[in-house]
């Protein structure tokens, strides 16, 4: 980790973008920090430590944004069983053809 505790990478870089209660990630947003360089995306859903659920509509799009963009998608669901006030659920799997890297 750097010293902003971002993950170092020998080639390459992480971006990130802002999570948690009354905040979402907008995919637009997320596009515009799409490269010819890059190569993943990194989806936590449910978000730790703010409990964050992701809309499906929200995960449909960052689905479509990787597919369209040949990006492979890692998912960490490890608190899918943990949710609050109703939230919903929905596995990244279920919205992408291919490409889905799920533990």
């Amino acid at each position: 980790m750097d010293g902003r505790g971002q993950p170092q990478f020998r080639a390459g870089r992480a971006l990130s973008l802002p999570a948690g209660a009354g905040v979402r990630s907008d995919p637009e947003e997320l596009e515009s920090l799409i490269t010819r360089r890059t190569r993943a995306v990194i989806v936590v859903n449910p978000n730790n430590p703010t409990g964050a659920v992701y809309p499906r509509e929200t995960l449909a799009a960052i689905a479509r944004l990787a597919e369209k963009h040949g990006l492979v998608v890692f998912a960490d669901e490890i608190y899918d069983q943990i949710l609050y006030d109703g939230a919903e659920f929905v596995p990244m799997a279920t919205l992408r053809r291919e490409r889905c890297a799920a533990p």
